[in-house]
C-alpha cells in the first residue's frame, strides 16, 4: 500500500500543473466544484470558475512560470505555505518575482477552501502597470492615476 501524498505535494503539484503547464483541467483534479478562494482579489471570494478566469488572465500576461513552495506546515487538514513565485513578463520579457502565503483545507486528497495573500502589487510594478514604490507613494496621500 503506497502512502497519500502530502498536502505539500498536491500544492507543488497543482502549481506545476496548472500554473507553469498551463493545464486547466487540473482544476478538477484538485478542487471541488464548491471550492472558494479567499484572498486572491480584495473583497471577493473566487469560485472554481472564477479561480480559472484569473489564472487564465495572469498567464496571459506572463511567460515561464517557476512556483515553488519555500515552507510548508502541515496540521490535520489544513496546509500553510509560503510561496516564490518566477516569471518573465510577456510583454517586456523582463523577470519578475514575487511571494506570498496560502492557508488551505483539504477534504479527500483536493483543497476545499484556500485563503491567499500574495504581494501583487509588486509583481505589477514589475510588470509596468502600475509605478515603482506605488505603496512608499500611497502612504505619502497620493494617489495612482489610470490611463
Amino acid at each position: 500500500m503506497s502512502a497519500s501524498p502530502s498536502k505539500t505535494d498536491i500544492l507543488q503539484r497543482w502549481y506545476d500543473q496548472a500554473w507553469t503547464r498551463g493545464d486547466l483541467s487540473a482544476l478538477d483534479d484538485y478542487f471541488f466544484p464548491s471550492t472558494t478562494a479567499t484572498g486572491v482579489l480584495p473583497s471577493l471570494q473566487l469560485t472554481r470558475a472564477d479561480f480559472e478566469a484569473f489564472v487564465t488572465a495572469l498567464r496571459s500576461r506572463l511567460e515561464r512560470i517557476s512556483i515553488r513552495i519555500i515552507h510548508a506546515i502541515e496540521q490535520d487538514d489544513w496546509l500553510a505555505a509560503r510561496i516564490s513565485f518566477q516569471s518573465c513578463c510577456s510583454a517586456t520579457g523582463k523577470p519578475v518575482s514575487t511571494s506570498g502565503h496560502v492557508m488551505i483545507r483539504f477534504e479527500d486528497g483536493k483543497m476545499a477552501e484556500s485563503f491567499n495573500q500574495f504581494d501583487y502589487v509588486s509583481l505589477f510594478e514589475q510588470m509596468g502597470q502600475l509605478p515603482q514604490d506605488t505603496v512608499a507613494a500611497c502612504l505619502t496621500g497620493q494617489g495612482l492615476m489610470w490611463r
